[in-house]
């Protein structure tokens, strides 16, 4: 995961920083489910936005990387398929939950979890987010706190 901030520092690409309580209508599931467990944490949260085809967030508690989350925002069946292959010979076969229009695969390799989240919208299109996160998140946010 931290392979992915290397690739944005040495490309020279502007990130904006942000903190949840300047933006309350943020949306990141991980962010919520982190605040959930222990709400202190928010006054230690930075985010920090890459804008381009897609919009990447990477969420840093007390400094520390959690989560990489990728919105790919509106993206047709095909280009789906595409993105599904990578992260199947990236991180290993996924496992599947359905709800409705929407789809949670789980992937893990090493000390990467992957949740690929799609909504099929009625245009034939799919609104999807991709989370990365580290394996032991969890035990970071005890340790850290």
């Amino acid at each position: 995961m931290n392979s992915l901030v290397s690739q944005n520092k040495s490309s020279g690409i502007t990130l904006r920083r942000f903190t949840p309580g300047e933006r309350p209508r943020y949306r990141n599931k991980i962010m919520r489910y982190i605040l959930s467990v222990d709400p202190t944490v928010e006054s230690k949260m930075v985010v920090m936005r890459h804008r381009a085809s897609i919009i990447r967030d990477y969420l840093f508690v007390n400094q520390r990387l959690y989560t990489v989350l990728d919105d790919l925002g509106n993206i047709h069946a095909p280009a789906v398929d595409v993105l599904l292959q990578r992260l199947k010979g990236r991180f290993g076969p996924p496992s599947v939950e359905k709800n409705g229009q929407t789809t949670i695969r789980s992937y893990k390799r090493g000390d990467t979890k992957v949740l690929f989240y799609s909504k099929v919208l009625g245009n034939g299109s799919h609104k999807c987010k991709v989370y990365y996160y580290a394996t032991s998140m969890f035990r970071m946010l005890i340790m850290d706190n």
